[in-house]
């Protein structure tokens, strides 16, 4: 196999890299390039999402409206298992296709298609008052 030719880019890049390496190390260089601390912060908005769209709907299965709204998904352990765990289900879905994405669209496109997504499934569960169950559901799903 041929040896590949570093281009000019590759090599300011290495140049930029090693000038904040040879300066600080761990956690301290992610604090001394802004850029790159907050390209970080931004990417871990979607874990968090995640986990408070999980940790909410616990509190949402308590309610006594909820529970009277949704009806047997509530009362049957089985049901109300499935409507807690079919944001990991999406979740699941959405890593088998997110690397392709990215790969064809770019990372950045990738994060806006899903965080639109995202949105969406939050507006269908927002408004699934007339449509019961299966809206959750499917909004819950989107959200994963």
């Amino acid at each position: 196999m041929a040896p590949m030719k570093s281009s000019q880019f590759s090599d300011a890049a290495l140049q930029h890299r090693l000038q904040f390496a040879s300066k600080k190390s761990g956690p301290a260089l992610l604090f001394a390039n802004p850029r790159v601390f907050a390209i970080s912060c931004f990417a871990c908005i979607g874990g968090l999402l995640h986990g408070y769209n999980q940790g909410v709907f616990s509190g949402i299965l308590t309610m006594t409206t909820f529970n009277n709204h949704m009806g047997v998904y509530t009362t049957d352990q089985t049901k109300k298992g499935w409507l807690t765990s079919i944001l990991e289900l999406g979740a699941w879905t959405g890593i088998l296709y997110a690397g392709f994405m990215a790969e064809i669209f770019s990372r950045k496109y990738a994060i806006i298609v899903n965080t639109c997504m995202f949105i969406i499934g939050v507006i269908i569960q927002a408004t699934a008052i007339s449509a019961g169950p299966s809206a959750i559901l499917g909004g819950r799903f989107i959200v994963g």
